[in-house]
């Protein structure tokens, strides 16, 4: 029998420690007994901890009592089940544990299954709170809400929200179907409402129209989620009234429509960028114009930098541009803009304007406007405002005003200048004034103003006025009459100039002139004279040295045996140096004539004149294999035919004389300007050093020896007086061993 007890024990007390409960025994005094090794698992108190101990203190104090009243009714005989109350574990923790306990009378123990039901008793606390919260989302949700029966849109529960918004009781919602809230219009399409997964819900959104109590027809957002309500498939629906948004959108796109408009009205280049330089926004001026001008068009989103679009010039001008305002430096400039053709000039003034958003600069706003014809204006009126500025300080005017009833005179400073005083010692007063007339002058002076208050004449005269130092000074005095209502003169006031050194320029030039009527009188006769004299003594000196170069000829010809090498190359050198002088005597000659054998100018073909100096250098341009090119030339309506045949003779003669080892080639062109017509003849000679561009002009300046090329030194100073002689200048531009280019004008 004891065998079997002990059997019934050891059984029973592998139960007690496979069991995932707390499974014990206590006696009357509430001392445990027996304790499964659970307790040790779920509380953390090893068994010789827990036996013997009052359950009792394990409670936390504030489940004592009930405790303690669920001992007495156990111990009592009542069974206990379900009884919930915390236990404080070894490391401080409290669990919840679910008892059972049943009183053994026989064994006087109290029989107790605990169960831990920490976890479950939080997921519950969880659950009761996520129903208040959702029972207080519900109700206090700042927009309507409200449950509705899937299948017959019946209202189930509304929120105080929807009551209010709506002007509907809850009692009336209640009563009523969504189709209720619908414009009849709308009630069809909530058969057929699209409804999209979201996880494990069936979601709908979508915009519909509303009615209110009153009648009015809002615009609303609709989010409807299906769930479980009560066991009735139903649809929590939440509404957002958007009307307000609705109509602002309406008001924006309306007010973006006519900013648009506006943008696009203007021909000013309006432009946004990012902070990555790419395209916000832009107006239709922006638009054209930058395709207009780069080629490029440009859309919205692209990167205004791009590297396969610009230059890198062009870029890296912009970035640090677009940087300076990214970098919060609000500023406008003005620019020439660089897509422009040859000769024009577009400018453009750019203002950059930083885009905040709170702290940030997200992009860069600008505005370009065509400033080129203002530009053009300002400097046009800076010159005239310089002009005049300078015109009034070398003119030395003064302005005065003379009101004829008080008698105030009113002086500005440079009339005071121009007076030689200073308004802090002369008070200035009609009769002030008067003093300091020239006393020859006075008279004639009020004559003259009495004339010019009545009408008689205006008031435009000169007279001489003193100094304090008694100097004297001439002035020009221009004024107007004011009058008033009854056209009476009740003032006049002009301007008054310091014309002394003009009266004294007029007084020497008139000197001058007479001066130079006679000198230029003896410069004409000294001339006349001076061409006689070389027309003389040209034409007498021809005979001897014709005679010395004849005699040297005859005696190397008769004494040619006698002579030795020596006596004949003297005899060659004399030769030589007659026809040279024979050659100088006529150019010089040739020269002195020149003025004289221009005679009248009449219509001259240049092309024609041209095409007879290349027949006259025909043999020299065979000998060079020289090409000449020259265009249609044009027609001088006043010149001289021989003289601009002999121009350019000498011109092209020239060229072929000082040719390189290169073929010769010559170039005549000439080009049209406002007042007259300019020559260029062009040689791939052997140049001319720029220290001499002046010096060849000048009779008889030679800047190769005789052995190198011949001539007399005198052919550019008759190309010179040619030109003179049609109103013209003669100019070259010469680089060495590259040739040379002539310029010379004459007048239309």
């Amino acid at each position: 029998m004891q065998q079997t007890e002990t059997g019934i024990i050891q059984e029973y007390e592998r139960i007690m420690d496979a069991s995932l409960d707390i499974i014990c025994t206590m006696n009357q005094d509430g001392m445990f007994t027996r304790v499964s090794r659970a307790a040790t698992r779920i509380l953390g108190y090893s068994l010789e901890e827990m036996l013997g101990k009052p359950y009792l203190n394990f409670i936390e104090d504030a489940d004592q009592l009930s405790s303690v009243t669920m001992l007495a009714r156990a111990i009592s005989g009542q069974p206990v089940n379900h009884f919930d109350n915390r236990v404080r574990c070894k490391n401080g923790n409290l669990a919840s544990i679910r008892w059972s306990a049943n009183w053994n009378e026989t064994a006087q123990l109290l029989y107790c299954v605990g169960r831990d039901v920490t976890e479950k008793i939080k997921i519950e606390a969880r659950i009761e709170q996520s129903e208040h919260r959702y029972r207080k989302l519900f109700h206090n949700n700042p927009l309507p809400m409200w449950i509705i029966d899937l299948e017959t849109k019946q209202f189930l529960e509304v929120n105080e929200k929807a009551i209010s918004h709506y002007g509907y009781s809850r009692q009336e919602f209640l009563n009523m179907t969504a189709f209720s809230i619908r414009p009849e219009e709308d009630r069809q399409l909530m058969h057929h409402l699209n409804r999209v997964q979201e996880g494990a819900n069936l979601v709908h959104k979508g915009r519909w129209r509303h009615l209110k109590k009153n009648g009015e027809q809002i615009e609303v957002d609709i989010t409807s989620h299906q769930i479980d309500y009560n066991g009735i498939p139903a649809a929590l629906v939440l509404s957002h009234d958007i009307s307000e948004r609705v109509r602002l959108e309406k008001l924006k796109i309306e007010e973006e429509r006519n900013r648009d408009a506006l943008i696009n009205s203007t021909s000013d280049m309006i432009w946004s960028i990012d902070s990555s330089y790419r395209l916000l926004a832009a107006n239709r001026s922006f638009i054209d114009t930058t395709a207009l001008t780069s080629g490029v068009i440009i859309r919205q989103g692209e990167n205004m930098l791009l590297e396969a679009s610009y230059p890198a010039e062009h870029i890296q001008y912009w970035k640090v541009l677009y940087d300076r305002a990214l970098a919060g430096e609000v500023y406008h400039m003005q620019s020439m803009d660089i897509y422009t053709k040859p000769g024009q000039e577009i400018w453009w003034e750019t203002s950059f304007n930083p885009i905040h958003e709170g702290d940030q600069i997200i992009g860069v706003a600008c505005h370009s406007r065509d400033i080129t014809m203002n530009r053009n204006y300002q400097s046009e009126l800076w010159q005239l405002n310089q002009k005049l500025e300078t015109a009034q300080k070398l003119a030395k005017l003064g302005y005065w005003e003379l009101n004829l009833e008080t008698k105030e005179l009113f002086w500005t400073m440079e009339v005071f200048s121009i007076w030689g005083r200073h308004p802090s010692n002369f008070q200035p007063g009609f009769e002030q004034f008067m003093g300091t007339v020239h006393p020859e002058d006075r008279e004639e002076f009020l004559t003259r103003r009495a004339r010019v208050l009545n009408g008689e004449e205006e008031l435009d005269f000169q007279h001489r006025i003193l100094l304090p130092d008694g100097s004297i000074r001439f002035v020009h005095e221009k004024g107007n009459l004011f009058k008033d209502q009854l056209g009476k003169v009740v003032r006049y006031s002009g301007t008054v100039q310091d014309i002394t050194q003009r009266k004294l320029y007029e007084q020497a030039l008139e000197q001058a002139n007479s001066e130079l009527s006679e000198r230029a009188e003896q410069l004409a006769r000294s001339n006349a004279e001076l061409e006689r004299f070389a027309f003389v003594a040209s034409h007498d000196l021809q005979e001897p040295l014709r005679m010395v170069s004849s005699f040297l000829q005859l005696l190397d010809k008769r004494y040619r045996d006698q002579i030795d090498d020596a006596g004949r190359q003297y005899i060659n050198f004399a030769v030589g140096g007659a026809e040279r002088m024979k050659k100088l005597i006529n150019d010089l000659l040739e020269y002195s004539r020149i003025e004289h054998a221009l005679g009248n100018l009449d219509v001259v073909d240049m092309t024609q004149v041209i095409k007879e100096v290349c027949l006259n250098l025909q043999e020299a341009i065979t000998d060079n294999e020289a090409k000449i090119d020259f265009e249609q030339l044009p027609v001088l309506q006043k010149g001289n035919y021989s003289g601009m045949v002999q121009l350019l003779q000498n011109l092209l003669g020239n060229a072929l004389k000082y040719r390189s080892d290169a073929p010769v080639a010559i170039q005549i062109r000439c080009k049209e300007e406002e007042e007259q017509w300019l020559f260029s003849v062009k040689d791939n000679g052997i140049g001319i050093e720029s220290d001499y561009f002046e010096k060849i002009f000048i009779i008889f300046q030679r800047l190769h020896n005789m052995s190198e090329y011949s001539g007399t030194g005198i052919g550019l100073a008759i190309c010179k007086k040619i030109v003179e002689q049609h109103g013209g200048k003669i100019w070259v531009y010469s680089t060495e061993n590259q040739g040379s280019t002539f310029y010379f004008t004459i007048k239309k």
